[in-house]
């Protein structure tokens, strides 16, 4: 509930008191409903990787990425069948929305706080990368 409170306060969602009915039950009873608010809508997206990219979970998805450098790779050799390179980047997040800099936002959910710390300071990033027709990817 913490986290509903906090996103409730920053504006990503609204909080209403409803009544619903209850199976078997005679009549209703209160409930809260949390529902998106137009900012709220503009960051939440269905069906989103997670980082394993095994699954798709339903997400909030803020910001952009975006390359700040190369900080080395490796010689691109054959992995597996593959042309494939380890390269170490850094990168930022842009465009973060003002409720990302909440206190309370960043205290529950900490990969928002790491992901605003990379305006001013970059994030490294190990990734192995494969060469296909479409470029260099991370996920074949």
């Amino acid at each position: 509930m913490p986290l509903l409170k906090a996103l409730t306060k920053a504006g990503v969602i609204q909080k209403s008191e409803v009544a619903i009915k209850r199976p078997l039950y005679d009549g209703t009873v209160p409930a809260i409903k949390y529902t998106l608010t137009s900012s709220g809508e503009k960051y939440f997206k269905k069906d989103v990787k997670t980082f394993d990219k095994r699954e798709k979970k339903n997400a909030f998805c803020f910001g952009e990425v975006e390359l700040d450098k190369i900080i080395n790779f490796t010689e691109p050799a054959n992995l597996f069948g593959r042309t494939a390179s380890q390269v170490k980047y850094s990168y930022k997040i842009k465009n973060l929305p003002s409720w990302t800099s909440d206190s309370e936002v960043q205290a529950l959910i900490p990969d928002i706080t790491r992901m605003v710390q990379t305006v001013n300071k970059p994030d490294e990033v190990t990734a192995l990368l494969f060469l296909t027709g479409n470029g260099w990817v991370d996920d074949l």
